[in-house]
């Protein structure tokens, strides 16, 4: 049995559904069944109770899944292992995560996996609250930032792990809260509440500038430190409508969630990309091997479900 169908078998038991697992695992949905029937068969147990409402985990099912986190680590850790002749991982590394990064799941969910498999390597990874210029690459032996810097230093290694979608927080009441989605030329008249807004190579401040000409100049900004503080004043006076990514839901309070609405932006061009820069890559077998497993994870892990256009954000943590 490969590790491809118990990875498989892990998907479709935390969704309990085939069409959906099948599309988060980017197979149709005949393919998962029959692999799922060559595991029960290879088991020689069923896993799940087919019904007409869907399908539910047998007794055999729920002690397997109960197990599988700990099996598949185990399993990633020894291929890790033999691709490098076997020795253990050690050294140092320094990781810097730009704030909002540091909320998304497949990063949380990534970062623990890897301290656990290489504990002999003395990791410290540093969350940038601030803005995140380009001379922090060369503080850092890897960097995960939604920057697209230029002219690199020597040797850099960048890849863009994942792009994603941007949505217009607005709050109750406002004229765009029942809109299935948004152009950037419809807010013209809004004032938008930009953080980072003198960083040149970020997305907010590319975001703003091309709201800027979609609206011919009729839009005012409101220029604030950081992200935070763009969440903390529109929470509290509804200072303007906030253009960010499906992260900034994660970063909200349970009172400033209650108070936003997400409407998704259909301008392609408007979007909010993670950047690994991995300065180190070619000198420090630890920054290599991050990484090489970091881009890996993010080629098979799923971007997530966006928030419902219109509806009130779901509240932090959930």
């Amino acid at each position: 049995m490969t590790t491809e169908l118990l990875r498989e078998f892990q998907v479709l038991s935390r969704v309990e559904s085939i069409n959906r697992a099948a599309d988060l695992l980017f197979i149709s949905q005949p393919v998962l069944t029959r692999h799922i029937q060559e595991m029960e068969k290879e088991l020689g147990a069923a896993l799940f109770v087919r019904s007409a409402r869907g399908i539910t985990l047998t007794d055999a099912g729920r002690y397997l899944a109960a197990r599988l986190p700990a099996l598949l680590e185990a399993c990633d850790s020894a291929a890790s292992q033999l691709r490098r002749g076997g020795l253990p991982v050690r050294g140092s590394l320094r990781v810097a995560c730009s704030h909002e990064l540091s909320y998304a799941s497949h990063i949380r969910i990534f970062a623990g996996r890897f301290l656990r498999r290489y504990t002999d390597l003395r990791l410290t990874f540093d969350v940038i609250s601030g803005a995140m210029p380009l001379s922090i690459l060369r503080s850092y032996d890897v960097v995960i930032s939604p920057c697209l810097y230029p002219e690199l230093p020597p040797e850099t290694r960048v890849d863009l792990l994942q792009r994603h979608s941007i949505y217009a927080y607005v709050w109750p009441g406002h004229r765009l809260m029942s809109r299935q989605s948004v152009t950037l030329s419809e807010l013209a008249g809004e004032t938008l509440l930009v953080p980072y807004a003198d960083e040149p190579f970020g997305p907010y401040a590319r975001n703003w500038q091309l709201a800027e000409r979609q609206t011919h100049g009729a839009l005012a900004c409101h220029r604030v430190s950081n992200l935070a503080a763009a969440i903390f004043l529109k929470s509290v006076d509804n200072a303007g409508i906030l253009l960010g990514p499906r992260y900034v839901r994660s970063m909200m309070t349970a009172e400033n969630a209650v108070s936003s609405l997400a409407v998704p932006v259909s301008d392609s061009e408007c979007c909010f990309e993670e950047y690994l820069y991995t300065p180190a890559y070619g000198v420090n077998g630890a920054a290599r091997l991050f990484h090489d497993e970091l881009a890996a994870a993010c080629r098979i892990t799923p971007a997530g479900d966006p928030a419902p256009a219109g509806s009130p954000l779901p509240r932090a943590g959930e």
